[in-house]
């Protein structure tokens, strides 16, 4: 049986994105904040409500292939994680925190079954847009506040609240394409200032891995797209640019020269390889991961379980329960068996987003740019996550529930429209 949407779902499903950024901007706070508790209640309550509700009250099947049933079957298997980090000393809230966050990717499955249409779906990414102007401003803020005793010296540019970079490279890289979909003017130049001012929070994380993968995707784009299109990129990447140039100016008056050398510097250091200090760490600490990932192989450490390291910077071994690997920090958390299952989740979207693009008929453009966007949300986590833990970060997690959902969506389209084309032609012949 099909589900069917109804008007209270969507609301609530648009408050969850609306209210998104509060959700974000507790992360790496230390401790059990309110906004962890309000976040457990609403964003991690209303979903476990909902998927109850709708399995066992409402006994509808929400399992359209057997990858739906065994995302549902890795979250039930996770909970004996939570068991093991116990026993491995780690307290029950620190545990269930961590649990919570990569929980909420299942909102997979109400985003998917809630916006089946054009007009829903453009509400939706108009309602997006909108919170990652929230955060953008959160972003500035929080550098603000991080910078207002006075910059002095360059180094002092870069420490930076590094949060979100996902959604602001997801926004970024989709707004872009969307900018090249056929639209009212006003509606474009919406998406080229929410580009820009996204771009210049994105530039205050000083995530150099990210500032890549926005520069790789436009290069990428560039390639592939017609002509026109080509023309329409750079009239709105050359718009960007200024914008993102004048914020920057205004932002920082007369240490605007410094940063625009910090960020040519951090550019230029990401060609160092090995060489760059920052990168010989986290090799250092990719080491100790895989020897602890060898005592328990099969069942990981459990959720939240820190790990010593020797920092080579500050010369003092490191405890610490960050890893700038994704890979590495899911099979050192939950086992490389539990690892494989959560990680073909991606692949397998990704894969299958490529057949929509490649599948869906040129009229129905729409939804081949929300297949792309989806495969773009899964292209920058499977990246991104090669340096940072972006899998388990807040912004990661509805990243892919947005991104999966987009496919999911797209997919079932294109078999709406081959079965559709299958019956007129069936139609025609019996005539």
């Amino acid at each position: 049986m099909e589900l069917k949407s109804n008007k209270f779902q969507k609301y609530w499903l648009h408050s969850v994105i609306l209210l998104s950024p509060i959700y974000f901007r507790s992360s790496g706070v230390e401790g059990i904040s309110f906004v962890d508790i309000f976040s457990a209640v609403f964003f991690f309550g209303t979903l476990v409500f909902w998927l109850f509700w709708t399995i066992f009250v409402q006994k509808k099947n929400i399992f359209r292939n057997r990858i739906d049933f065994f995302l549902i079957l890795f979250f039930v298997l996770a909970l004996g994680n939570v068991t093991l980090s116990m026993l491995n000393g780690v307290q029950f809230l620190d545990t269930m925190r961590e649990y919570v966050v990569i929980f909420l990717i299942l909102y997979y499955f109400p985003i998917r079954e809630n916006f089946n249409n054009e007009k829903d779906l453009k509400l939706l990414l108009y309602n997006l847009s909108f919170t990652v102007l929230i955060d953008d401003l959160g972003q500035f803020y929080d550098y603000y506040v991080g910078i207002s005793q006075g910059i002095q010296y360059a180094y002092q540019i870069v420490t930076a609240v590094r949060i979100n970079q996902t959604i602001f490279t997801f926004t970024i890289i989709t707004g872009i394409m969307f900018v090249l979909f056929p639209q009212k003017m006003i509606s474009r130049l919406w998406i080229i200032i929410v580009i820009s001012i996204t771009s210049v929070a994105l530039i205050t994380t000083f995530s150099r891995a990210f500032w890549v993968l926005v520069l790789f995707s436009i290069v990428f784009l560039l390639f592939f797209l017609p002509f026109k299109q080509k023309i329409l990129l750079s009239i709105t990447t050359l718009s960007a640019a200024i914008i993102i140039t004048f914020v920057i100016t205004t932002y920082f008056q007369d240490k605007a020269q410094i940063v625009f050398k910090v960020i040519e510097n951090r550019l230029e250091s990401s060609e160092q390889g090995k060489k760059d200090v920052s990168l010989r760490v986290r090799l250092v600490e990719y080491n100790a991961l895989f020897h602890k990932i060898k005592e328990n192989p099969l069942q990981g450490n459990g959720f939240f379980k820190p790990f010593v390291f020797y920092n080579i910077i500050e010369q003092v071994e490191a405890r610490t329960i960050t890893v700038h690997n994704g890979y590495l920090y899911i099979i050192y958390r939950l086992g490389i068996p539990m690892a494989l299952i959560f990680f073909s989740f991606y692949f397998y979207f990704a894969i299958k987003s490529v057949l929509v693009i490649y599948k869906i008929k040129s009229e129905e453009m729409f939804y081949k740019f929300i297949a792309i966007a989806g495969f773009i949300g899964l292209f920058i986590l499977l990246a991104a996550d090669m340096t940072s833990s972006q899998f388990i970060y807040r912004d990661g997690t509805i990243v892919f529930a947005l991104s999966s959902a987009f496919i999911e969506i797209s997919y079932k389209k294109m078999k709406s429209i081959s079965v559709s084309d299958n019956t007129e032609n069936t139609d025609v012949l019996s005539n």
